[in-house]
């Protein structure tokens, strides 16, 4: 598995908490449908709002951390890319210098080479 497999792994498993956030934020917002009344009980339905209120933005907040990380799995992804193909240029211009060398002594020793009989 690569680096980027592995990163959209973890974004993954957010985006399945962000889901169970917003689930449990639901089941306590639906909580105040208890016939219920008092004082008392306008407090506690308006603390389970503001708990599933809260919940709900967790909840984007976690998803918005799944897509951050979705899109720096894709960063990484290019990166990685670049810097394969970077190398694979470096390997390449040291291979033709190679060559362009080798041909260069070959030129050279040829008349150096030639006065003795000798033959490549």
């Amino acid at each position: 598995m690569s680096d980027a497999d592995e990163i959209r792994a973890v974004a993954r498993q957010a985006s399945t908490i962000a889901g169970e956030i917003r689930r449990a934020a639901w089941r306590i917002g639906t909580a105040d449908a208890v016939d219920w009344r008092s004082v008392g009980a306008i407090q506690y339905r308006k603390r389970l709002h503001e708990k599933a209120g809260r919940l709900n933005n967790l909840a984007r907040e976690v998803d918005g951390m799944a897509g951050a990380l979705h899109r720096y799995a894709t960063a990484v992804e290019v990166g990685q890319s670049a810097l394969t193909d970077a190398a694979m240029d470096t390997v390449g211009a040291f291979h033709d210098a190679a060559k362009g060398v080798g041909r260069t002594i070959a030129e050279t020793s040829r008349p150096l080479t030639s006065g003795f009989g000798l033959r490549r």
